[in-house]
């Protein structure tokens, strides 16, 4: 069967043809921006998340303080030093916080060298370093001619912490460097960095 058409008719049908292919030419090219510019928005979100990121980190980890300490497996933090040579139990004041988490931090320092013993009271996990300032890295941890007694045990909260819980004493037989003592305390577990300490003479 043979459909018979006329002059207009035709005409009709092949300026529908060109505006359909127009048509789909333009929906392809308007899905083909469409993507593209879901691409690119998707990009900047991403660069945004990131920027978002690193300044969620910095307040995560950026606190205020004179001296940076690192722990293993633990971001560095900076926190307050306190230096002290008394021979009566002074309460540590100066103590420095991690945004967002909320622990409290310090370090106390005894520059001498030689034997020493340092008495601790309170309730929070405890560093020592060996060293003659900050900052403090975990290789300047005190692991040999020292010893822990009274209320100081070993934590396995973090590498080489000891947790103090009531009083107790750090005993060193020998060292040629000054001691560092970072306190660090979750309050959540009733802990503080408000802690006593003295030297014994």
């Amino acid at each position: 069967m043979k459909l018979i058409l006329n002059t207009s008719t035709e005409v009709w049908i092949k300026k529908t043809e060109v505006l359909m292919n127009t048509l789909s030419t333009k929906l392809k090219t308007l899905v083909l921006l469409a993507l593209l510019g879901g691409f690119t928005f998707q990009c900047e979100q991403k660069k945004d998340d990131q920027t978002a990121t690193l300044l969620l980190g910095a307040a995560l980890f950026g606190s205020q303080g004179d001296c940076s300490v690192s722990a293993t497996g633990k971001p560095n933090i900076n926190t307050w030093n306190t230096s002290f040579t008394n021979t009566s139990f002074v309460t540590l004041s100066k103590t420095g916080s991690i945004p967002v988490i909320g622990h409290t931090t310090a370090v106390i320092s005894y520059l001498s060298t030689g034997a020493k013993t340092i008495e601790l009271a309170g309730k929070a996990n405890i560093i020592v370093y060996g060293a003659d300032g900050c900052p403090l890295a975990p290789s300047q941890v005190i692991k040999s001619n020292i010893s822990y007694t009274g209320d100081l045990s070993a934590d396995a909260t973090f590498a080489d912490s000891y947790l103090l819980n009531g009083t107790g004493r750090v005993v060193i037989t020998s060292s040629t460097t000054g001691v560092f003592i970072l306190v660090y305390a979750r309050p959540s577990t009733g802990q503080s960095a408000n802690i006593q300490y003295r030297l014994v003479p």
